[in-house]
């Protein structure tokens, strides 16, 4: 199964994806105080006591709540944050991305990082969209009835949740799986795959951040604002962010196609990554038949460098003593495994006629007997079908690899028919007289890229390099 590309969308909330504080709509009014005289009060208390101006104004909602009797209970955030209102297409702009990304093979996870309260976060429409949100949050006493701030995400904190999500780490709490080294290419959510949406100046560390990391910022902006947009679009000229809109997230707007452009951007990034020249890893196949050789390197491609038995110093004749085909793969990779100790696969092959009861199967290479070649098995098997009127047949091809000492099998098979007689020069063994269902050729008739692509060793070997391929990413 073809592997999904997992991205993340990363919003701040206040000015972002709704007009502006969110404690403003509702709280605020509830304790009696306008927007400016708690906020003016709040930064005061900040700058004269020199504090965190994220806990002070959250210690500013518990001492105002008390004094004006009013429940900071989380049932009654979420109601505060269910009047918060958001910026136009906000509602139907999840659905929308994540449509949009899933026809071209990507899921988007979408996430809050904001200095504004998880609880009333919880409380808004959107809530269910994320698939976690970074925000401030309060401790609750046995009444449930909030006392202390319990997480106080400020603007340079913040970056410390683009490493989680980086990482896969959900956890406020957790400071060590955050820490821990994990390589780009192995985390949950690599940085070039990464959009962080904010509103400016407060948001310039965690867009900076994911810029400078190969992702993508986007500073939005109140679109009833010159001020705000001027601003905005100085951290343009300034490099700290990629690109700036109006916070209006309706289909066919500005960030609409921003981002729908990104989706594409990473996607084809995505594929011109895996045509670039990978390494190349080597892998001994257990034969020197050169005739095998030339079609599983034709198959494999570039990617590996595959080395036979006399390359590895092994002269001799590798055994294949067992009843099977399975078994002769196996006994094949076992021998050179034991030899050299090094990655390596083998593969038995054998044609199955059905009047011939599976003949000659596991002893079609030698089947007219010891000292034949491959004529003389032709031969032999067109003599004994001269007679039959059931000229069904299968190939059949098992490879047998041993890959840091563990095994695994891939299967391949071809059905179709024995002609009576010879007919094309390509391929060899059975080839110019067995012709595959659905194909007016022998396998001799056919290119090599038309057999590889339909044959019995073809199939057998697209699986171990799927294989392959899956093991090392």
């Amino acid at each position: 199964m073809k592997k999904s590309i997992t991205i993340a969308l990363i919003y701040d909330f206040d000015g972002t994806l709704s007009p502006g504080n969110m404690q403003e709509y509702d709280f605020i009014p509830t304790v009696g105080m306008s927007s400016s005289d708690f906020w003016k009060e709040t930064n005061k208390i900040a700058s004269e006591q020199d504090a965190d101006p994220i806990l002070t104004y959250m210690s500013k909602m518990i001492h105002e709540a008390k004094f004006a009797g009013i429940s900071l209970k989380k049932d009654s955030f979420r109601a505060y944050g269910a009047k918060v209102p958001l910026y136009s297409g906000v509602d139907k702009w999840f659905a929308r991305m994540n449509a949009y990304a899933a026809d071209r093979g990507i899921v988007i996870e979408h996430y809050i990082n904001s200095s504004g309260l998880k609880e009333m976060i919880e409380g808004t429409p959107i809530a269910k969209e994320f698939k976690k949100i970074y925000a401030c949050s309060f401790l609750y006493d046995v009444d449930g009835v909030a006392y202390w701030p319990a997480v106080a995400i400020n603007y340079t904190n913040k970056t410390q949740f683009i490493f989680k999500i980086s990482k896969g780490v959900e956890s406020v709490y957790d400071s060590t799986l955050v820490n821990k080294y994990i390589p780009e290419e192995k985390r949950h959510i690599r940085f070039r795959h990464m959009i962080y949406i904010g509103d400016g100046t407060t948001d310039i560390p965690c867009m900076r951040l994911v810029k400078e990391q190969g992702g993508h910022s986007i500073a939005v902006y109140n679109p009833e604002s010159v001020d705000d947009m001027r601003s905005c679009e100085s951290l343009v000229k300034d490099r700290r962010v990629s690109y700036v809109c109006p916070a209006d997230y309706t289909k066919g707007s500005n960030i609409d196609a921003v981002v729908k452009t990104i989706i594409d951007k990473i996607e084809i990034d995505t594929k011109l990554q895996k045509l670039m020249i990978q390494p190349i890893h080597k892998i001994i196949f257990a034969t020197n038949n050169r005739h095998k050789l030339r079609e599983v390197r034709e198959i494999l491609g570039g990617r590996y460098n595959l080395l036979t038995p006399n390359d590895c110093g092994i002269f001799e004749d590798i055994p294949e003593e067992q009843p099977t085909i399975e078994g002769n793969a196996l006994q094949k990779a076992r021998y050179i495994y034991e030899k050299t100790g090094c990655d390596c696969f083998a593969d038995d092959t054998g044609l199955e006629v059905t009047a011939l009861n599976g003949a000659p199967g596991v002893y079609s290479a030698r089947y007219a007997g010891e000292k034949c070649n491959f004529q003389d098995n032709v031969d032999k098997l067109l003599r004994e079908l001269s007679d039959k009127d059931v000229r069904t047949a299968r190939f059949k091809t098992v490879i047998a690899l041993i890959i840091g000492g563990k095994e695994f099998l891939f299967e391949g098979l071809v059905y179709g028919e024995i002609i009576s007689e010879e007919i094309g020069v390509d391929g060899f063994g059975y080839d110019p007289i067995f012709r595959p269902d659905g194909f007016a050729d022998t396998f001799a008739e056919m290119s090599s890229e038309q057999k590889n692509k339909i044959s019995h060793r073809g199939i057998a070997v697209s699986k171990l390099a799927e294989f392959l391929t899956r093991d090392s990413e």
